[in-house]
């Protein structure tokens, strides 16, 4: 899975000149017993979503032709101008990786080095995802144990803070019951995010790493100054919930 993710680092940006050329990388690269399972699925879609920061093409060009020749023979002198062509990598997850299992994808991203920059990554990273699997990546992927918990608080920061037209917290009817208590208007973060015991839960247990305290303080500092409603009612339907768990045990 990592080799593939060099590989392609190596050959650079011409290997997505066009879907074909992109199709004829994957296959040459996995000639040699190589499996491009979920897991290699999911370090490829993290890796381009870093790309998608460097679309112009500065500072990737670098690539070494040889190489490039020795995997897509008679396109050694090609260099693509544009930098990487992420159109061209969506086209190939629809076309040829729509049947893989695409929740177990999204599991896979656990893993060391997996970290989310900023929202404009995250955006990349569900686009392709969304390419293949023709939905958004399941939230639960996001909020069950986690080995790499820095880069799990990584992408709750992302949702927390991108727009619905990116990625849409599901809620149930107590916790859309939530969401609708923020005032029209609330800026800065998605208050359906507030409202998800998911996010929630896995907040206070990452507020519990010395680490990452002061990450996860600054989310809910932000949610108290964007929708305090929706926090509010949420933190209380929490403690409930926790609070009755033994009455429901006895």
């Amino acid at each position: 899975s990592i080799g593939i993710a060099n590989l392609l680092q190596d050959v650079g940006p011409a290997c997505t000149r066009n879907a074909n050329i992109f199709r004829e990388t994957l296959a040459e690269i996995t000639s040699n017993n190589s499996i491009l399972n979920e897991a290699s699925i999911a370090r490829i879609l993290f890796f381009f979503s870093d790309k998608g920061r460097d679309s112009d093409g500065s500072a990737l060009m670098g690539v070494s032709s040889a190489l490039l020749g020795s995997l897509i023979p008679g396109r050694g002198n090609e260099v693509s101008a544009d930098g990487w062509n992420l159109n061209a990598v969506a086209e190939v997850l629809e076309q040829d990786y729509s049947l893989r299992d695409w929740n177990a994808v999204a599991t896979y991203w656990d893993f060391p080095g997996f970290l989310v920059k900023d929202t404009d990554q995250f955006r990349t990273l569900v686009d392709l995802y969304r390419a293949g699997a023709k939905r958004i990546p399941p939230l639960l992927a996001f909020t069950t144990q986690w080995r790499n918990t820095a880069g799990q608080l990584s992408v709750i920061e992302a949702i927390v803070a991108v727009s619905q037209s990116a990625y849409v917290c599901p809620l149930n009817e107590d916790e859309l019951a939530d969401a609708s208590t923020a005032a029209p208007g609330a800026t800065g973060v998605d208050p359906q995010s507030f409202a998800s015991m998911d996010i929630l839960q896995r907040l206070l247990f990452l507020s519990d790493l010395p680490a990452l305290y002061r990450r996860v303080r600054d989310i809910f500092v932000k949610g108290l100054l964007s929708c305090p409603e929706v926090l509010l009612c949420s933190l209380v339907r929490l403690q409930l919930l926790v609070a009755n768990k033994p009455a429901q045990i006895g």
